[in-house]
């Protein structure tokens, strides 16, 4: 699978559009070509997984026949973490979004939609995935796109909740986060998990990056409410 080249301002964005109703895919396909996007199609997730290498951004049908859309996240999070995902569902529900954005997705358009107002999403987010997948503190880099920790220079060790968890704090410095709220965001789609967890997992990234919880550089205890990431951002 090959990485996406960066597009120039709005232009050149390639976008991997995932529907099965073959109707809505043309017309949806044609709209966009129209706009100035790549357009790649796929009709089923196993066609999507096949066709991602190289997008910038995917536009993925939650209700597919065969692999669904959530499948597909996890595959693209796992294999193409660069390729932003943006899941169209007939449904706005709570649940639902916070699955999706467990996965990683970076949007939710909920059917019927606008197709301007898609657009207009697709290209926010593909703007947004350009800024911020580096993050840079102290002696700590991390590569939200290659899902990628450094120290010193030296590549932490980190699961893929570890890593999760580590980018969702780093990327908003100094906010308080619940353990109910880390919880609904990292483990949504997780049966079984409780607060408890969470510390734990907080535990095992103090020891990755030798931090002192009495003490810290990068993440704070704040007693009886949660954690908070209290390092500020570098330049480089």
């Amino acid at each position: 699978m090959t990485s996406p080249r960066p597009p120039d301002g709005d232009a050149g964005i390639r976008v991997l559009v995932v529907e099965d109703d073959l109707r809505s895919r043309i017309l949806l396909t044609q709209f966009l070509t129209m706009r100035g996007f790549e357009v790649v199609e796929a009709s089923d997730g196993a066609e999507a997984i096949e066709r991602a290498g190289g997008c910038h951004v995917a536009l993925v049908d939650v209700g597919l026949p065969d692999v669904d859309g959530w499948q597909v996240a996890e595959v693209l999070r796992r294999e193409l973490p660069e390729v932003a995902v943006v899941f169209v569902t007939g449904a706005g529900a709570l649940d639902e979004r916070l699955r999706g954005f467990g996965l990683g997705a970076q949007d939710f358009v909920v059917k019927p939609y606008d197709l301007v107002e898609l657009e207009a999403r697709l290209k926010a987010v593909v703007r947004r995935s350009r800024t911020s997948t580096l993050l840079a503190f102290a002696d700590l880099r991390l590569d939200l796109s290659a899902r990628v920790a450094q120290l010193r220079g030296e590549r932490i060790g980190l699961t893929e909740l570890e890593f999760e968890l580590l980018a969702l704090l780093a990327s908003q410095p100094m906010r308080l986060w619940s353990r109910d709220e880390l919880l609904r965001r990292i483990w949504a789609n997780y049966v079984d998990v409780g607060e408890r967890t969470v510390d734990v997992r907080i535990r095992h990234l103090r020891m990755a990056l030798s931090d002192d919880a009495q003490a810290p550089t990068f993440i704070e205890t704040v007693r009886g409410r949660g954690y908070r990431w209290v390092c500020s951002p570098t330049a480089g």
